[in-house]
């Protein structure tokens, strides 16, 4: 088992996501420079050699989805956003994404000692805000407080904190008050 040593927060920046839409920015075909693709990890020499299912889709490319778990909004899919169409029973959906034997990819230098937790929520570039419910929030304070209790001594990080400069806004929240909400013993700060 590898060290883990942290525990990076971060936000999708879209107003909906399931677990496989998330899975599906990551590893779907992403194409390169110089014209092959890449899909979980393969090079293809053209877009005719990726697996019929996925072509048309575009993604990172990468071997597996970036974050460990991912926690859901108000909206699973384009369509219930476009519609403005709710649907509650997803809002604070957890998603198990990757063991937490594998390293994500979620913060660059920082990947193989980390866990990753990706909020379901769009940010505001200018502020810096992001509009995360209340049901995320408590679902990030249940899952954090048991992987503090199964990692004893991981630091609880945002995405900004790592240092990143691209990735100023990410989570798009305080994190001195997240990580005072999740360790409350009531949780209502």
């Amino acid at each position: 088992m590898r060290d883990i040593n942290f525990l990076y927060i971060h936000i999708t920046d879209s107003y909906y996501g399931t677990g496989d839409i998330i899975d599906g920015w990551h590893v779907d075909p992403k194409e390169k420079d110089d014209g092959t693709w890449r899909y979980k990890g393969k090079n293809y020499s053209e877009f005719a050699a990726l697996p019929k299912e996925v072509q048309g889709l575009e993604g990172n490319g990468w071997d597996h989805v970036g974050y460990h778990y991912a926690i859901g909004g108000p909206y699973p899919d384009w369509n219930s956003w476009a519609s403005k169409k709710p649907d509650p029973d997803h809002d604070g959906h957890i998603y198990e994404m990757l063991p937490h034997s594998i390293p994500g990819y979620h913060v660059y230098g920082h990947n193989p000692d980390s866990l990753a937790i990706v909020i379901v929520a769009k940010s505001d570039h200018k502020t810096g805000r992001g509009v995360i419910t209340g049901s995320q929030m408590r679902k990030v304070r249940r899952l954090a407080k048991g992987l503090v209790a199964r990692y004893p001594g991981i630091e609880i990080r945002g995405h900004y904190e790592a240092g990143d400069p691209r990735k100023s806004y990410c989570p798009s929240i305080n994190m001195h008050h997240l990580r005072s909400y999740i360790f409350s013993r009531g949780g209502q700060r």
